[in-house]
């Protein structure tokens, strides 16, 4: 048999290198799929500035390996008999330095660096903007011939009321952080507004809404107020495909339920679809990780909600940040428009 052999290397060994690198190329994308619920909302990653490579913190990926040993007699059986005691831990396992001291390694972790963007793609890959048509392209002058595009303008309303904790914001931020950076790496035509309320609503800039601190009573039907005189004079209907998400604890006046109702069938004439996400924590331990509370009831705010049978209205409840995930997915799943 003959070894094709380059400058004294075999040709099968010097491809070995380039296999294994794609190897563990694979698997680093396979370890951070099924890490994507605990990433998303990683702080790290959502108080960058989107234009930066981003740590990625994965168990480490040990290749198979056989090891080869000198065997001893009694390999696989320690000492003692069946049934007794070996050792027994003192204390109850919460203090430190509590119990015997563990004789194997720690599990090793490191960091994969990715650009926001390649993680973006991998995690919203499979989502999009449902029920989007084609729509006519503006323009300004007669000359110019009007072009079939999916134009769309998604309009992101948050709560910024007092009762909006550091971690239900932290949620609402989330979901929208991710959601800009959805939009500007799948659509080309795509405008962006922002919303923040607490009792008054106004469109602020996208560094505003994103830095904005809590503060006022509730009142949401003002955002989705706002939201509809801004959508019939800037992005009608017949051009546009309008998308309307509104994230709030639902800690609402309750006069004012009737009205958010009332409005929010209205938008639902102009938009493709309005998306309504409640954030549920009864206190900031729950949120970061420690025992969690008997959540809210569903609110009054989202009962009325509730209260509109409308396909293209979509209502979630979080009641963790790990949930952030599956609420996109919930949001972003595509759908075509039926021909009638």
């Amino acid at each position: 048999m003959t070894v094709a052999v380059y400058k004294g290397v075999p040709w099968e060994l010097r491809g070995r290198g380039m296999k294994d690198s794609l190897r563990h190329d694979q698997r680093v994308k396979e370890a951070i799929r099924k890490n994507l619920r605990e990433l998303i909302a990683e702080e790290a990653i959502i108080s960058s500035d989107g234009n930066k490579r981003v740590r990625i913190p994965l168990r480490y990926l040990e290749q198979y390996r056989f090891k080869y040993g000198h065997p001893q007699s009694g390999v696989g059986q320690g000492a003692g008999k069946p049934g007794d005691l070996l050792g027994q831990r003192t204390g109850n396992g919460d203090g430190p330095g509590s119990g015997l001291p563990g004789d194997e390694p720690g599990e090793l972790t490191y960091e994969v660096e990715m650009l926001l963007d390649d993680l973006t793609q991998m995690m919203l890959e499979d989502m999009a903007l449902p029920w989007l048509e084609e729509k006519h392209l503006r323009f300004k002058i007669w000359e110019d011939y009007p072009e079939k595009h999916a134009n769309a303008a998604v309009y992101m309303l948050m709560d910024r009321s007092g009762s909006m904790t550091t971690a239900k914001k932290y949620i609402a931020k989330s979901f929208f952080f991710w959601m800009v950076r959805f939009l500007r790496l799948k659509y080309q035509h795509v405008e962006t507004v922002f919303i923040a309320h607490d009792t008054e609503a106004q469109v602020v800039p996208e560094t505003d809404f994103f830095a904005l601190s809590n503060s006022g009573g509730t009142k949401c039907s003002s955002a989705y107020k706002v939201a509809l005189e801004h959508i019939i004079e800037f992005h009608p209907e017949s051009g546009w495909n309008v998308y309307l998400f509104h994230f709030s604890d639902g800690d609402n006046l309750p006069y004012d339920n009737a009205v958010c109702k009332t409005i929010v069938e209205d938008l639902l004439v102009h938009c493709n679809m309005v998306g309504y996400g409640e954030i549920h924590y009864r206190d900031e331990a729950s949120f970061y990780g420690g025992t969690a509370q008997s959540p809210y009831a569903t609110s009054t705010l989202q009962y009325a909600l509730q209260q509109i049978t409308h396909p293209r209205l979509m209502s979630v409840t979080i009641t963790h940040k790990e949930e952030l995930y599956q609420v996109l997915q919930s949001f972003l799943q595509p759908k075509e428009v039926v021909a009638v």
